[in-house]
């Protein structure tokens, strides 16, 4: 009987020209090498490059990112302290929010702020002032043109000084004038009263802004924040991993020939899933919003936002 080599070769070959160009593009077909191999990159990333000489530092590759300056907002929000301008104001240093809420709102007695408001406009000293200036001017033309008048018609007809004619007619002329001015006050009195209601009503809604835009502020402090400190954790972590981040790309080319997937970019999201990130949010945002039509419309807009 015969005997058969059992023995296979499972060695896999693609076409000529496909091997080449991957051999030129993966090291121009072994004539480069490596300058440094993945475990020394990947200890000295443990180490942060300490206690490295300098030789072995200057064959790591500089980060885009090492350049990147920390940023901190709360001297932008609060400020600095006048004493020490090193030194910076934080939010405990301002009233809390629940404390603005006590006194703007939970402590307001609205029936006193409508009286106080009446006080202040009604009876204030520019409703005086303007009453005992239109007096003054009735007064006037009272003693410069109507008891002038008066008096030579009384003259004429002998009816002066004792007599009940002329006593009659001065009260007549000063009632009249009292008249005038009540009705001159109680006008103006009436539409101080609309002022002091709007007024009123102004000042409530001042309260309320303050605590929301109080509030807003709070929100706006530590969305702020929180992207500041994602934005600085990231930078220095992508500065930090950027050496080893860089065989994500030699892992790429060394697996193109077997179909393994491309590599998208360890130091960056690539836009599709920036892309997916956001028509996720917007589909999420939307459906609460208009119901199954409103996620479509919501991944779309999410989706394109992705692009600006």
């Amino acid at each position: 009987m015969g005997s058969s080599d059992s023995s296979s070769d499972n060695t896999v070959r693609f076409a000529p020209y496909l091997e080449t160009a991957h051999s030129k593009l993966l090291d121009r077909q072994g004539v480069d090498e490596n300058a440094m191999s993945f475990m020394e990159v990947f200890n000295a990333t443990l180490c942060k490059h300490e206690g490295l000489t300098d030789e072995v530092n200057e064959r790591f590759i500089d980060s885009p990112y090492r350049g990147y300056e920390q940023i901190d907002i709360d001297e932008g929000f609060f400020g600095i302290t006048r004493d020490d301008p090193s030194v910076t104001y934080e939010m405990k240093n301002y009233p809390s929010h629940w404390d603005m809420f006590g006194k703007f709102m939970a402590g307001l007695d609205v029936h006193d702020l409508w009286g106080q408001t009446y006080v202040d406009v009604v009876q204030g000293p520019e409703i005086e002032n303007a009453v005992s200036a239109q007096s003054a001017m009735l007064q006037d033309d009272i003693d410069t043109t109507i008891m002038p008048k008066f008096l030579a018609g009384m003259r004429d007809i002998n009816s002066v000084i004792g007599a009940t004619a002329f006593v009659v007619g001065k009260g007549i002329i000063q009632t009249t004038h009292v008249k005038a001015m009540n009705k001159f006050s109680s006008s103006l009195r009436l539409h101080a009263i609309d002022i002091s209601n709007v007024q009123w009503s102004a000042h409530l809604d001042w309260n309320k802004s303050v605590i929301s835009t109080f509030s807003e502020m709070f929100k706006l402090y530590y969305a702020s924040r929180l992207d500041v400190d994602k934005a600085n954790l990231e930078y220095q972590a992508k500065d930090i991993m950027w050496d080893v981040n860089l065989f994500e790309n030699a892992r790429g080319i060394l697996g193109a020939m077997s179909g393994s997937a491309a590599t998208a970019g360890a130091n960056e999201p690539s836009q599709g899933q920036k892309a997916l990130g956001g028509a996720m949010a917007g589909a999420a945002a939307g459906a609460q919003v208009g119901g199954p039509w409103g996620a479509v419309i919501g991944g779309v807009l999410g989706a394109a936002s992705s692009f600006l």
